[in-house]
């Protein structure tokens, strides 16, 4: 795991209930991308303010909520698509007291990784053929 350092924003009250605005330094275990890291990322990338590139992904990931939420498929070209899936009603099993019960029909987000996508992120190892294997 990696250590990372963030940034995150308290207020805190002044004199006369004036509310100040504070960044402070907050070291972290993550091994994740979080919203805020992705913000600071499009900042240091582009001349954009913090602002703004907060807003940027704010905006991109409640379309992606809305367009999930309407049933549409949202596909991200050489990324990925995120894709609904019905989920039947199945049998469950408590695994505390082990009674059976069943488990309820429900609607799941899955991502599906793109070719490109996976071969970027899959670094091809001694040994190991690059070529795609088919279950037969």
């Amino acid at each position: 795991m990696l250590w990372h350092r963030t940034f995150a924003v308290s207020y805190h009250q002044r004199g006369f209930g004036v509310r100040r605005r504070r960044v402070i330094g907050v070291q972290r275990q993550s091994g994740a991308l979080s919203r805020v890291e992705l913000g600071a990322a499009i900042y240091r990338e582009t001349e954009m303010t913090r602002v703004q590139a907060a807003s940027i992904v704010d905006a991109i990931l409640n379309r992606i909520a809305i367009a999930l939420a309407r049933g549409e498929v949202v596909k991200f070209p050489h990324f990925g698509t995120f894709v609904l899936m019905d989920k039947v009603a199945r049998p469950g099993r408590n695994p505390k007291t082990g009674d059976p019960y069943e488990i309820a029909p429900r609607r799941v987000v899955t991502f599906r990784a793109s070719d490109s996508l996976k071969s970027r992120v899959q670094p091809v190892l001694p040994g190991l053929r690059a070529e795609k294997h088919h279950a037969n």
